[in-house]
Protein backbone atom coordinates (compact mmCIF):
# COMPACT_ATOMS: atom_id res chain seq x y z
CA UNK A 1 0.00 0.00 0.00
CA UNK A 2 1.18 3.47 -0.62
CA UNK A 3 0.05 7.12 0.05
CA UNK A 4 1.16 10.41 -1.32
CA UNK A 5 0.15 13.75 -0.33
CA UNK A 6 1.33 17.02 -1.82
CA UNK A 7 4.02 19.06 0.67
CA UNK A 8 1.28 21.70 1.17
CA UNK A 9 -1.57 18.95 2.39
CA UNK A 10 -1.11 20.30 6.13
CA UNK A 11 -1.39 24.12 5.37
CA UNK A 12 -4.63 24.03 5.32
CA UNK A 13 -5.22 23.00 8.91
CA UNK A 14 -2.35 25.95 10.27
CA UNK A 15 0.76 23.43 10.03
CA UNK A 16 1.24 20.69 12.39
CA UNK A 17 3.29 17.27 12.33
CA UNK A 18 1.61 15.06 9.40
CA UNK A 19 3.25 12.06 7.56
CA UNK A 20 3.55 13.15 3.89
CA UNK A 21 4.31 9.56 2.28
CA UNK A 22 4.31 6.34 3.50
CA UNK A 23 4.58 2.53 1.62
CA UNK A 24 3.41 -0.22 4.04
CA UNK A 25 4.45 -4.03 2.97
CA UNK A 26 3.39 -7.32 4.90
CA UNK A 27 3.62 -10.65 4.45
CA UNK A 28 1.96 -13.28 6.25
CA UNK A 29 1.69 -16.95 6.84
CA UNK A 30 -0.25 -19.22 9.11
CA UNK A 31 -0.70 -22.73 10.00
CA UNK A 32 -3.83 -25.07 11.50
CA UNK A 33 -3.42 -28.50 12.62
CA UNK A 34 -6.38 -29.83 14.02
CA UNK A 35 -5.51 -33.05 15.81
CA UNK A 36 -9.64 -33.87 17.20
CA UNK A 37 -12.59 -32.94 16.02
CA UNK A 38 -13.52 -29.31 16.85
CA UNK A 39 -9.95 -28.33 18.16
CA UNK A 40 -7.16 -26.71 16.45
CA UNK A 41 -3.81 -25.47 17.22
CA UNK A 42 -2.42 -22.82 15.09
CA UNK A 43 0.34 -20.15 14.68
CA UNK A 44 0.97 -16.86 12.41
CA UNK A 45 3.44 -15.05 11.61
CA UNK A 46 3.40 -11.72 9.80
CA UNK A 47 6.02 -9.52 8.56
CA UNK A 48 5.50 -5.73 8.27
CA UNK A 49 7.91 -3.19 6.40
CA UNK A 50 6.63 0.61 6.59
CA UNK A 51 9.11 3.13 4.18
CA UNK A 52 7.62 6.67 4.96
CA UNK A 53 9.15 10.21 4.76
CA UNK A 54 9.63 12.42 7.67
CA UNK A 55 7.03 13.75 9.29
CA UNK A 56 6.21 17.97 8.35
CA UNK A 57 6.55 19.75 11.64
CA UNK A 58 8.89 17.00 13.53
CA UNK A 59 11.84 18.17 15.02
CA UNK A 60 15.40 17.20 14.70
CA UNK A 61 17.01 14.17 15.86
CA UNK A 62 19.19 16.04 18.00
CA UNK A 63 16.01 17.89 19.85
CA UNK A 64 14.05 14.53 20.07
CA UNK A 65 17.23 12.92 21.41
CA UNK A 66 17.56 15.58 23.96
CA UNK A 67 14.48 15.42 24.96
CA UNK A 68 14.70 11.46 25.59
CA UNK A 69 12.96 10.79 22.99
CA UNK A 70 13.88 7.94 19.97
CA UNK A 71 14.99 9.45 16.89
CA UNK A 72 12.60 9.25 13.45
CA UNK A 73 13.37 6.09 11.20
CA UNK A 74 11.98 6.44 7.78
CA UNK A 75 12.20 2.31 7.60
CA UNK A 76 11.12 -0.08 10.25
CA UNK A 77 10.47 -3.95 10.15
CA UNK A 78 8.03 -5.40 12.48
CA UNK A 79 7.59 -9.46 13.02
CA UNK A 80 4.75 -10.34 14.62
CA UNK A 81 3.73 -13.56 16.22
CA UNK A 82 0.82 -15.79 17.24
CA UNK A 83 0.11 -19.02 18.87
CA UNK A 84 -3.65 -20.13 18.74
CA UNK A 85 -5.30 -23.14 20.52
CA UNK A 86 -9.17 -22.91 19.78
CA UNK A 87 -11.64 -25.67 21.01
CA UNK A 88 -15.21 -25.26 18.85
CA UNK A 89 -18.05 -27.24 20.82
Amino acid sequence: MQVNYPGDTLAGFGGGVGILNIKEGRVGSNLVWTPLKGFDIGAEFMYVNVNQSRPAGLASNAVLNAAGLPSFQANTNQYEGRLRVQRAF
